[in-house]
C-alpha cells in the first residue's frame, strides 16, 4: 500500500499543480454596458434631498416648541350641527367632507345630489344641486374644490365666491370616480370600486389619465373595494381604505405598497385624512370608530367609540389641525355633522 501511495502521489501532486495554473491565468474584467454611461451623461442629477419636517423628539425640557403631540391630546365634546335643507327630498347621506378657507365646511350630500356650504359656526348658508349624486369633495386652491360625481364619470371644478358655490369647469373620466385628493399638481382618484378591476388613477387637473395603481409586483390585485383616498402634507404618500379588504392601504406615487393597516377594530373603513404631524386618521364605519395611527403604520389608539358616533364616514381634519369635521351616517344622525376640537 505504501508503494502504491507513493507511486499516485507524484500524479495527483501533477493534476492540482496544473489545476492552480490554469486558475491563475483566469482575468476578470467589469465592461460598463455603454446604454448606462449614456444615461449617466443624460442625467442632470441621480438623487434629491426631501425636507420632512417632524416633531420634536427632545425632552420638554429642551425643546423651545409649545406644540402638543397630536398622539397624546384628548378630542373634547362632540357638538352635532343639523344641517338638512328645505329642499332636500331625502335623508341626508355625506359622503365627503372637507374644510375651506375660514372654517367654513362644505359637504358631498349623496342622496340628496347637492354640495352644501356651512360657515364656521356649522350653519347651512348655501347649496348647490348637481345632475348626480356627488361622493367626494376636497379644497384645490382656496376657493376652488374638486368633487367627483360616480354617476356621470365627472369631476367637477367648483368655485365658492362670497359664500355662493357654482360650477367652473368638469371633465370626463371614463370610469366611476369615488374618492379623490389632488397631490402634486395632480388629482388621485378611487375608481370603479364595484367592478373586477378597482384601481387609484392619476388624472393632470384638465382630465388627461397619467398612470394608474391596480395590481401588485406579484400580480395580485392591490385593491378591492376602494372608497376614500387621502395624502400626506409632503404629498408623497396615498393612503386608501378598502373595505372589502377592511384594511388602510398605503401607497407610494411609484406604486409601492408601505404598509396595510388592519386591526380586529376596524370594520368597514371609510374616511381618511391625515395631520401635519404624519398621523393618518381612518373612519371605522362599522366599528363605529376612529383610529389613529402613524405613518408607518403603528396604531397609536382608537381616538373615538360608538359612545360618541353612529357609523362614521367622512372625516376631515382643519389645516390648523386645531378641530375636525366628521359625518355620521347612522339613521339617527345622518342630517347631522359633527365637529370636535382638541382638548
Amino acid at each position: 500500500m505504501k508503494r502504491q501511495i507513493q507511486t499516485k502521489c507524484p500524479v495527483y501532486e501533477e493534476i492540482l499543480r496544473r489545476d492552480f495554473n490554469n486558475s491563475t491565468r483566469i482575468e476578470y474584467e467589469l465592461r460598463q454596458d455603454p446604454y448606462v454611461g449614456q444615461i449617466f451623461n443624460e442625467l442632470q442629477s441621480i438623487a434629491a434631498v426631501v425636507v420632512r419636517p417632524s416633531p420634536s423628539r427632545l425632552p420638554g425640557f429642551l425643546s423651545t416648541s409649545t406644540e402638543t403631540e397630536f398622539s397624546r391630546k384628548e378630542l373634547g365634546k362632540f357638538e352635532h350641527h343639523e344641517v338638512s335643507s328645505d329642499r332636500d327630498t331625502n335623508s341626508c347621506c355625506f359622503s365627503g367632507a372637507t374644510f375651506i378657507e375660514g372654517g367654513r365646511i362644505v359637504l358631498a350630500d349623496w342622496n340628496n345630489a347637492c354640495l352644501k356650504l356651512l360657515n364656521n359656526r356649522g350653519l347651512l348658508i348655501h347649496r348647490l344641486e348637481l345632475p348626480n349624486n356627488p361622493w367626494d369633495v376636497k379644497p384645490l386652491s382656496e376657493n376652488v374644490l374638486v368633487v367627483t360625481v360616480p354617476g356621470e364619470q365627472k369631476i367637477y371644478n367648483i368655485k365658492c365666491d362670497n359664500s355662493v358655490l357654482e360650477v367652473e369647469s368638469s371633465f370626463d373620466t371614463d370610469c366611476e370616480c369615488w374618492g379623490i385628493v389632488p397631490i402634486q399638481d395632480k388629482l388621485a382618484v378611487t375608481c370603479d370600486p364595484w367592478s373586477k378591476a378597482p384601481s387609484v388613477k392619476l388624472f393632470t387637473m384638465d382630465g388627461k389619465l397619467l398612470s394608474y395603481y391596480q395590481k401588485e409586483n406579484s400580480g395580485g390585485t392591490l385593491f378591492a373595494y376602494p372608497e376614500h383616498i387621502a395624502t400626506d402634507t409632503e404629498q408623497e404618500v396615498l393612503y386608501v381604505s378598502d373595505a372589502r379588504k377592511q384594511m388602510l392601504i398605503a401607497v407610494t406615487l411609484d406604486g409601492c405598497v408601505l404598509f396595510r393597516y388592519a386591526h380586529k377594530q376596524l370594520r368597514a373603513p371609510a374616511g381618511v385624512t391625515t395631520d401635519t404631524q404624519g398621523n393618518v386618521y381612518i373612519c371605522g364605519k362599522e366599528s363605529q370608530n376612529i383610529h389613529q395611527i402613524t405613518k408607518e403604520g403603528e396604531l397609536i389608539r382608537i381616538l373615538a367609540k360608538k359612545e360618541n358616533l353612529g357609523n362614521p364616514r367622512a372625516i376631515s381634519i382643519h389645516p390648523d389641525c386645531d378641530r375636525f369635521v366628521i359625518s355620521d351616517v347612522s339613521t339617527d344622525e345622518c342630517d347631522d355633522i359633527i365637529t370636535v376640537s382638541w382638548q
